[in-house]
C-alpha cells in the first residue's frame, strides 16, 4: 500500500484539530500541534510534510510567525491560514511574512478545505519537480546570465506618485509610470517587465481582476501591491485569487520599498531562469476541472483587461 501523503495541523484548540483530523484522516498521514513551536518540531522532525493548516491567533509563536519559519524550513510546504477574524493586519502579515497559498475563514467549509488541501499536495509536488530540473541546470543557468536592468513598472492613477517612484528607482532599475490600467496594459504588451507595482484604488477598475490577467499571461512579472488601501476584504482575495507576492500600506519607509522591490526582482529573475515556478500557475495548471481555481482561471481568461492585453499585444507585433 502506498504511504499516505503528509499533512501537519496546527491550533491550540484541541476540539479545532480533532474535528480537522477526522476530516483528513482517510485520506492522509496527519500529525497535529497545539503551538506554533510545536508544529516547528513536527516539521523538522517529518520533512516529508506538503501541507500545513495553521491557526493564526495562539498562544507564542502566531500563525503567519509560524508558516514563515515553515517557509524557511521547508520551501514547498504549502502553507494555509485558518483563522476566526478578519485581523487586517494578520492577513497583511500573512502574504508579507508567511507566504501564505490560502487565508481560509472559520467555520471552514468542509469540502472548500479539502479541495484546497488535495490541491496544496498536487502544487508541492510539481514545486519539487521543478526544483530537480531546475538543479541540473542551475550552474549553466547562471553561467550563461547576462546582465541588464530589470524593468519595473509602477501604476498610479496620482502622476505625482508615480513620477516620485520612477526618479527613486530609475537609476537601479529600467523604471517606468503610468496613471491608468489601459496604459499599464499597453506598457506590458511593448517589452517584458519583471515587477509590476500598482496601486488598487482605481476608480473604474477591479485592481484584483487586472493583476490576476497580468500575472496570467505573464508568469514571470512578479505583483506587487502598493496602497493606502487597508482593506481586509481586498487583502483576502489578493492571497487566495493572486497569490500576490506583497501588499504595503502607505506610508511605507523607502528602505522598506526597497528591499521588497529587490526580493521581487529576485524572484522574478529565478522564474525567468527557470530555477523558480509560480505557486498560482502551477495551481492552475494542476487544478481538477470543477474546482474554485478552474472556475477563476476561466473567469481570467474571458476578463477584460486580458482581451485588451493580448489585443495591444498584437497590434505591437
Amino acid at each position: 500500500m502506498a504511504e499516505k501523503p503528509e499533512l501537519l495541523l496546527i491550533d491550540d484548540e484541541p476540539l479545532i484539530l480533532d474535528s480537522l483530523k477526522i476530516l483528513f484522516k482517510r485520506d492522509y498521514q496527519v500529525y497535529t500541534a497545539q503551538s506554533g513551536e510545536q508544529g516547528l518540531k513536527e516539521i523538522k522532525q517529518h520533512p516529508n510534510i506538503k501541507v500545513v493548516i495553521c491557526d493564526q491567533r495562539m498562544p507564542g509563536l502566531l500563525g503567519h510567525e509560524t508558516l514563515r519559519e515553515i517557509k524557511r524550513l521547508s520551501p514547498h510546504t504549502i502553507r494555509i491560514l485558518l483563522t476566526g477574524y478578519s485581523d487586517l493586519d494578520a492577513i497583511l502579515n500573512s502574504v508579507n511574512s508567511g507566504e501564505v497559498f490560502r487565508y481560509i475563514s472559520k467555520p471552514w467549509n468542509s469540502d472548500n478545505l479539502m479541495r484546497v488541501v488535495e490541491l496544496g499536495f498536487r502544487i508541492s509536488e510539481r514545486l519539487e519537480k521543478v526544483e530537480r530540473d531546475a538543479a541540473a541546470k542551475k550552474a549553466d543557468t547562471l553561467n550563461g546570465a547576462t546582465m541588464h536592468k530589470n524593468a519595473v513598472l509602477f501604476v498610479d492613477e496620482q502622476a505625482a506618485v508615480v513620477q516620485t517612484l520612477v526618479n527613486q528607482f530609475s537609476t537601479k532599475y529600467d523604471a517606468a509610470g503610468v496613471s491608468s490600467t489601459d496604459e499599464a496594459l499597453r506598457e506590458l504588451s511593448k517589452r517584458p517587465v519583471s515587477v509590476v507595482v500598482s496601486n488598487v484604488d482605481f476608480a473604474d477598475a477591479d485592481a484584483i481582476d487586472f493583476l490576476n490577467a497580468i500575472s496570467h499571461e505573464y508568469p514571470n512579472t512578479i505583483t506587487l501591491i502598493y496602497t493606502e488601501q487597508r482593506d481586509a476584504t481586498l487583502a483576502i482575495r489578493a492571497i487566495n485569487e493572486l497569490n500576490v507576492f506583497r501588499y504595503l500600506v502607505k506610508p511605507s519607509d523607502d528602505a522598506k520599498l526597497a528591499d521588497t522591490l529587490a526580493a521581487a526582482i529576485e524572484r522574478s529573475n529565478a522564474r525567468d531562469q527557470k530555477l523558480e515556478a509560480s505557486t498560482i500557475h502551477i495551481g492552475r495548471e494542476v487544478a481538477p476541472d470543477k474546482s474554485d481555481v478552474s472556475t477563476l482561471r476561466r473567469k481570467i481568461e474571458s476578463s477584460t483587461y486580458l482581451l485588451k492585453l493580448r489585443a495591444m499585444r498584437t497590434t505591437q507585433r
